[in-house]
């Protein structure tokens, strides 16, 4: 059976232009890359996990919060550097890039997908990945 991409067919509900920023080049030239973002409407049930350590009397958890859209962002950089898309997820809380904890994508099927890292079979799995991040991340501030 075919996956359904929800996000495939759907038209633009917000498309804030063309916005250029600067950046640096080999010979100390400045040429400009063009980003464009995209705003769409989510479809689905497609929900963000959040890892939570504990916190005093607080447990370890991870809680939800449905994606109500997703940003389509293009960045297309002069000749022969090329185009990156990056696809974040929207909530009524904002873009993840905010949290300052482990977050993924839960997908209808349970699984949890951390971006550019793994993906979690299941909640469980996802709990112990967000464990082993503030792990590495103590060890790192005990380090400097």
């Amino acid at each position: 059976m075919a996956t359904e991409n929800p996000v495939r067919d759907q038209q633009p509900i917000d498309c804030r232009g063309r916005h250029g920023f600067r950046q640096s080049l080999d010979e100390g030239s400045m040429k400009q890359t063009t980003v464009t973002r995209t705003i769409i409407a989510a479809v689905g049930d497609w929900q963000l996990a959040v890892y939570c350590p504990p916190d005093g009397s607080d447990p370890e958890r991870c809680y939800y919060e449905p994606i109500i859209a997703w940003e389509i962002e293009q960045h297309e950089a002069p000749e022969k550097e090329g185009t990156s898309i990056r696809v974040n997820p929207i909530t009524t809380e904002g873009k993840p890039d905010n949290l300052k904890h482990q977050w993924g994508i839960r997908l209808s099927d349970g699984r949890i997908d951390i971006p550019h890292v793994r993906m979690c079979e299941n909640e469980a799995v996802f709990l112990e990945a967000g464990r082993k991040t503030v792990e590495a991340e103590g060890a790192r501030i005990k380090k400097k």
